[in-house]
């Protein structure tokens, strides 16, 4: 995935955190262009994998492939950048599956999964998202750039006390989604 012109605010506020050296345009030919084009895609990373974000799940029904797995009858797609499966649902329910190869195998019929994708631009983050995203950002730039380790400590640290408050925001975001889901349905024939 690219990181074009709409990612440019937050490399600029994580850059702010370590130098005066500012970019004009997210590849302006200079080191810290160099640094952020390589090191954003992790930040990125890093926060979405981490959190859970109910909120901005997406789920679907993935598509078969071709071919079967040692141990199941069917291989299916994992969605496009996709970052975090939150859930999955076999159709018929409850069958095993894992994840092997870069594909969900199972012998299930259809496979529905809700999950995290990797967002395209800053635009509709949540701000504690886009805030987790510049101090992991400043974290990483820090050594390269201000070569100096204190301060890719101090910043890492601040990243992490964020990141134990998103946590627990994402854990009340699940915990909400979950009672809002029925545990009894009509087919089901019990009422837990």
């Amino acid at each position: 995935m690219e990181y074009g012109k709409e990612w440019l605010n937050i490399a600029n506020a994580a850059l702010s955190m370590i130098t005066s050296h500012l970019l004009p345009k997210m590849n302006d030919g200079s080191m810290e262009a160099g640094y952020v084009e390589t090191l954003l895609p992790t930040a990125v990373e890093d926060v979405y994998s981490t959190l859970s974000f109910y909120s901005l799940a997406v789920t679907e029904e993935i598509p078969r492939l071709d071919g079967s797995h040692p141990l199941f009858q069917y291989r299916y797609a994992l969605p496009d950048n996709s970052v975090k499966i939150l859930r999955v649902t076999t159709i018929p329910e409850n069958l095993a599956w894992e994840i092997s190869d870069g594909c969900l195998c199972t012998d299930a019929l259809r496979v529905v999964v809700k999950y995290v994708r990797l967002p395209e631009t800053p635009e509709n983050m949540p701000p504690y998202a886009k805030t987790l995203i510049i101090y992991r950002l400043a974290s990483l730039l820090a050594s390269p750039i201000a070569h100096d380790m204190n301060l890719a400590a101090s910043l890492n640290s601040e990243y992490q006390t964020r990141l134990s408050t998103a946590l627990a925001l994402t854990v009340a975001e699940q915990y909400q989604e979950e009672r809002a889901t029925p545990f009894w349905t009509e087919d089901s024939g019990e009422d837990f």
